[in-house]
C-alpha cells in the first residue's frame, strides 16, 4: 500500500504492511499538551461504607431511563433542565444508565454546565461509573474545549481503583476514541477562556494513533471497526481526503455491509457549507471507486440520502435528484427510497418548483403513511389492544440525533409543496382571464 497523501510535507515515509500503521503512517514529534488542572479527575471514592449506594441496574427493567427517554423523544421536546429535575425525583431508581442517558444529552445539546452538575450528582449519590460514563466523562471535554485535558483523563487513569475495573486492562477502546473528535461551537462562545478545538491536526491525529499499542492492538492486528471508522471521520473532517480513501479501501472487505457502508456513507455525506454539483460529482466518483475495490458494497437509503444533499443548492437540484433515484432503482431495488429519500427528493422538487415531481412524490408520502396507519389499525384489531411503541432501549445513542422529528419535517414541506402548488394554479388562472 502507497502512502497517503495528507499534505503534510515531513510525512514521505512509506507505509508498512500492518493495518494499524495504515491509520497513522509518520513519526511526528509529541505534541505538548498544557498543564490545566482537571475538574473530571478520577477520585477515589469508598462506596462500601456508604449504607445509600445504588446498584448500576435498578429493578432489572431501567425503568427511570425508559421514562427519560420517552419524555425526550415526546413532541414537544422537553428541555435537559426538566429532565434532571424529573430524574431527582426519584433518587431511589437512579442509576449509571439514567445519568449516563442525561450526560449524553446535555453533551449533545452543549449544556456543559449542566453536565458537569450531573457529575458532581452522580459521586455525591454514590452511582457506580462505567465505561460508558467513562467515555462521556471524555467526550465532555473534548466538546468544551479542553483536549489536552481530556488526553490526560485518557492515558493517566489510576489503574488500582475498585470501582472501574475495566482500567486494569487498559485504556477501553471506546473511550480513546473519544479524543478523536472536536469542540463545539458552544465552546467558542464562552469568554475568558483559551478553547481547544480538538482533533484538527495532522500531527495530534499522528500522535493520538501512535497509542493503539499502549491499548493493546498490537501492529498486525486489524484495528476495532470504531477506529477505523472514527480515524475516516477525523481525516475527511481535516480535508485529507486521500488518506481516508487509502484507508477506507483498505478495510474495506473486511466487512462491506457494516463497516465498509458506515466508512461510504462517511465519504458521501455533504458538508453543511459547501454543496455544489462539483461535490456531487466527487461523491458519485467516491462511490463507484469503492465499488469497483469492493464489488460486494452495496449502498442503502442512507448512501442515497447523502448524495441528496449535494444538490440543495443545485439549480436543476429536482429532476437530478429523479434521475439518481431512478439509477439506484434499478441498480439495488426499490428498498433504497425510504421515507428520508422522498420527503429529501419533495424539499427538491419544491425548490425547483416543478409540478410534476412535487404530486408524484406528494402521493408517494400520502401513500406510505396510509399504509402505516392500516397496518397499526389492523394490529390493533387483530391483537384487541393499541400496539405496543417500538422499544428505545437499542441503542439509544443512535436515535437521539433526530428522535420524533421526521414527521414534523414531512409535514413542513408538504406545506410548502401545498403553497407552491397553490401558487402555479394561481398562475394559470390568472393566466386564463388574461386571455380571455
Amino acid at each position: 500500500m502507497q502512502t497517503p497523501t495528507t499534505g503534510d510535507a515531513n510525512d514521505k515515509e512509506s507505509l508498512t504492511n500492518s493495518r494499524v500503521d495504515s491509520l497513522e503512517h509518520a513519526p511526528i514529534p509529541s505534541r505538548a499538551l498544557e498543564d490545566d488542572p482537571l475538574s473530571i479527575s478520577p477520585g477515589i471514592h469508598d462506596t462500601s461504607q456508604s449504607s445509600v449506594t445504588k446498584s448500576s441496574v435498578h429493578h432489572g427493567l431501567h425503568s427511570l431511563s425508559r421514562h427519560l427517554l420517552h419524555l425526550y423523544m415526546s413532541y414537544p421536546h422537553v428541555s435537559i433542565q426538566s429532565l434532571v429535575s424529573y430524574h431527582n425525583m426519584f433518587p431511589d431508581q437512579q442509576s449509571s444508565r439514567s445519568y449516563n442517558l442525561l450526560l449524553r444529552l446535555a453533551i449533545r445539546h452543549s449544556a456543559f454546565r449542566t453536565a458537569h452538575v450531573l457529575i458532581q450528582s452522580m459521586r455525591a449519590s454514590r452511582v457506580p461509573e462505567d465505561q460508558t460514563t467513562w467515555k462521556l466523562f471524555v467526550r465532555l471535554l473534548v466538546r468544551e474545549g479542553r483536549w489536552p485535558d481530556a488526553y490526560k483523563l485518557v492515558f493517566n487513569l489510576p489503574k488500582t481503583l475498585s470501582r472501574t475495573p475495566f482500567i486494569s486492562d487498559g485504556v477501553p477502546i471506546s473511550v480513546w476514541v473519544e479524543l478523536l473528535g472536536t469542540a463545539k461551537r458552544r465552546a467558542f462562545q464562552d469568554r475568558g477562556r483559551i478553547c481547544d478545538p480538538g482533533m484538527c491536526t495532522l500531527a495530534r491525529f499522528h500522535h493520538v494513533m501512535r497509542q493503539l499499542p499502549k491499548l493493546g492492538v498490537s501492529s498486525m492486528d486489524t484495528p476495532p471497526p470504531q477506529v477505523v471508522y472514527a480515524a475516516v471521520m477525523a481525516l475527511l473532517r481535516m480535508q485529507e481526503r486521500e488518506a481516508a480513501r487509502q484507508v477506507t479501501t483498505q478495510f474495506l472487505p473486511i466487512d462491506p455491509k457494516g463497516l465498509g457502508l458506515r466508512l461510504l456513507n462517511l465519504h458521501v455525506a455533504a458538508e453543511p457549507s459547501i454543496c455544489s454539483m462539483q461535490t456531487y460529482y466527487r461523491a458519485i466518483g467516491d462511490l463507484t471507486g469503492f465499488r469497483e475495490s469492493c464489488p460486494e458494497l452495496e449502498p442503502n437509503s442512507t448512501t442515497l440520502f447523502l448524495l441528496l444533499g449535494h444538490l440543495k443548492r443545485v439549480k436543476q437540484c429536482g429532476i437530478i435528484g429523479h434521475k439518481l433515484v431512478q439509477w439506484f432503482r434499478r441498480r439495488w431495488g426499490n428498498s433504497v427510497v425510504s421515507p428520508r429519500v422522498e420527503r429529501r427528493l419533495l424539499a427538491l422538487a419544491v425548490k425547483e418548483k416543478r409540478v410534476d415531481l412535487i404530486k408524484g412524490w406528494m402521493t408517494c408520502i400520502k401513500t406510505r403513511r396510509k399504509i402505516l396507519e392500516m397496518w397499526s389499525l389492523e394490529r390493533e384489531v387483530l391483537d384487541g389492544e393499541v400496539p405496543r411503541r417500538r422499544s428505545l432501549t437499542r441503542d439509544p445513542e443512535l436515535r437521539l440525533g433526530k428522535a420524533g422529528t421526521e414527521r414534523l419535517f414531512v409535514n413542513r414541506v408538504q406545506g410548502r409543496a401545498s403553497r407552491v402548488l397553490k401558487a402555479k394554479q394561481t398562475d394559470r388562472v390568472l393566466l386564463r382571464s388574461d386571455g380571455t
